[in-house]
């Protein structure tokens, strides 16, 4: 969310964000814990490239078909609903800091509103309290860095 946010504050393109919650046949198993439940970090790779098998299942094609529809349409035209179909019957809002739309990405494709408020707000003051901030390396600052080196 940090980075949706820093890009669309400094990004002149649109940012779309969403959320992949679906479960089917090709989304990870969770074996070692039974009350964890729903879609893993990487699950829509699986539906993407076909990690584990091939599927039969109607519903795992049609969440394959949305993915690589939507995400070469991104591609393409920059919008990854720039067409409606049988299987996108909406509009994916652009994600912007007021107006925190995303995509939730389930057995059917539904437009959400800010995404774990509070929780965010949990990670972002860790976030603060323990990130590096970086100098960015100009031709200046490698100077410093070198004569430092030297000593």
């Amino acid at each position: 969310m940090n980075s949706a946010n820093l890009h669309a504050e400094n990004s002149a393109r649109a940012v779309y964000f969403y959320e992949f919650s679906y479960v089917g046949q090709l989304s990870a198993q969770h074996n070692f814990v039974d009350q964890i439940r729903g879609a893993s970090h990487r699950d829509q790779t699986s539906y993407i490239i076909d990690f584990y098998k091939w599927t039969g299942n109607y519903s795992d094609l049609d969440t394959r078909d949305r993915l690589t529809t939507m995400w070469t349409d991104f591609v393409k035209f920059e919008d990854p609903t720039a067409f409606e179909s049988s299987l996108i019957s909406l509009k994916w809002q652009k994600y912007s800091k007021g107006e925190k739309k995303y995509l939730s990405i389930d057995n059917d494709l539904k437009i959400k509103s800010d995404p774990l408020p509070n929780g965010f707000e949990f990670w972002k003051k860790i976030y603060e309290k323990n990130y590096w901030h970086p100098t960015p390396l100009t031709p200046e600052n490698i100077n410093k860095i070198n004569k430092n080196k030297k000593k």
